[in-house]
């Protein structure tokens, strides 16, 4: 059944009202712009995010870059209530379609996994720990998906946003990890390169401090 939420697939470069000052399509601000040095990668496995709408505005998310970074990425808002959509008819045939998350319920995402089973898609919910865990468990469509978790061990390399549980990693590291399992190293590379590139520029920023007024 539906759940009564709802969802609606969105062009995140619609959302930038409440940052001026700011690049409207990355959210970072004017002077360390990523855009210049962002191309969308080819991958194969189609990515779809499913991002909460408290996460729209936030220029530390990572789904923006993401987004960005991949060519063969969609986003879909979680709450929009403009030209609404239910997830059924987003994912027709869910049970092809892999679910990313950190529940036990999960298998583990490696290549033995890739090889012997059938998918589709992957999708990576995007929010708080605390509202991804509550949207695979709320949404019937995605209780239906392969719910896979990542490998174990893995340290995030984000310094700008606390991680609040153990092997909690940023949307665009997972996202990384996943796909250099589904599709090979190369996209993975090229992920960590520009995430690597806006935790270097937003903490220099933060370095550098306000511009001094003379």
């Amino acid at each position: 059944m539906p759940s009564g939420v709802y969802f609606a697939r969105v062009k995140l470069a619609d959302y930038t009202l409440a940052y001026p000052g700011r690049c409207p399509t990355c959210l970072m601000k004017q002077h360390i712009c990523l855009c210049g040095s962002v191309r969308p990668f080819p991958n194969r496995t189609p990515v779809t995010i499913v991002m909460h709408r408290r996460e729209v505005y936030k220029p530390s998310g990572t789904s923006r870059l993401t987004n960005l970074a991949l060519g063969n990425c969609d986003v879909y808002l979680r709450g929009h209530v403009r030209n609404p959509l239910d997830l059924e008819q987003m994912f027709p045939e869910p049970e092809s379609c892999l679910y990313l998350n950190l529940s036990e319920r999960s298998q583990e995402l490696d290549r033995d996994f890739a090889e012997s089973h059938a998918f589709t898609r992957l999708v990576v919910p995007d929010g708080s720990w605390r509202q991804a865990r509550k949207m695979g468990r709320r949404e019937p469509t995605l209780e239906r998906m392969q719910w896979v978790r990542l490998p174990s061990g893995i340290d995030s390399r984000y310094r700008l946003r606390r991680q609040p549980v153990a092997n909690g990693l940023a949307t665009i590291e997972a996202i990384a990890i996943a796909l250099g399992i589904l599709d090979g190293p190369a996209v993975e590379d090229h992920l960590n390169a520009i995430f690597a590139l806006m935790v270097e520029r937003t903490l220099a920023d933060r370095l550098a401090g306000p511009p001094s007024i003379i």
